[in-house]
C-alpha cells in the first residue's frame, strides 16, 4: 500500500511541476492583448505589396519591358519575365539588380529620421 502512495504523491508532484510550467510559459509569452500588436502586424503583412508586385507594376507602365531588362542585365530575354511571374519572393540582390536594369533604386527608409539606404545591385 505504501508503494500506491508514493506513486500517486509522485504522480501529484509532477502533476504540479507541470502546471507550474505551463503557468510561467503563460507570462514568459504575455497576455493574449500583448499579442494583439503581432496579429495587426500579421494582417498588414497580408496586405502588403509583393517584391513581384512592386515589379509588375513598374513594368506595367510601359516605359520598360522585362526582355528589355533581361538584356541590360546580360541574362536571357526571359529571365526579369520570370522573375516577376514566379511565385517566390526575389532575393534582395536579386531585386536590386532587376531595379537597376530600370533606372530604378531600391532603397530602405528609417521610420523614424527618414535616413536612407540605396541597396546597390550585386558586382558583376
Amino acid at each position: 500500500m505504501g508503494d500506491d502512495n508514493t506513486k500517486t504523491r509522485a504522480h501529484g508532484i509532477a502533476m504540479h511541476a507541470h502546471e507550474n510550467r505551463k503557468e510561467a510559459a503563460m507570462h514568459a509569452r504575455g497576455s493574449p492583448e500583448e499579442h494583439a500588436p503581432m496579429v495587426e502586424s500579421s494582417r498588414r503583412e497580408e496586405n502588403a505589396m509583393q517584391a513581384k508586385d512592386v515589379l509588375k507594376s513598374l513594368f506595367g507602365r510601359g516605359k520598360h519591358s522585362t526582355y528589355d531588362a533581361s538584356e541590360r542585365m546580360g541574362k536571357s530575354q526571359f529571365y526579369v519575365n520570370t522573375i516577376v511571374s514566379q511565385g517566390r519572393m526575389p532575393k534582395l540582390d536579386t531585386m536590386a539588380a532587376v531595379m537597376d536594369a530600370i533606372d530604378y533604386d531600391l532603397l530602405v527608409r528609417s521610420r523614424q529620421d527618414g535616413s536612407e539606404i540605396i541597396i546597390d545591385p550585386p558586382e558583376e
